[in-house]
């Protein structure tokens, strides 16, 4: 269920996947820089 909300929510940002054979991949490098952004908003 996150990740289904991450994805339909545009305004969280997280990264797009790549389909391949139906299934979903992310980038490590763009999962890191998606979750060190949101640790940056939250610790204000």
């Amino acid at each position: 269920m996150t990740l289904w909300r991450w994805l339909n929510e545009p305004a969280m940002g997280f990264p797009r996947p790549t389909y391949i054979a139906r299934r979903r991949y992310w980038r490590e490098t763009d999962v890191i820089a998606w979750l060190e952004a949101q640790a940056a908003g939250t610790a204000g």
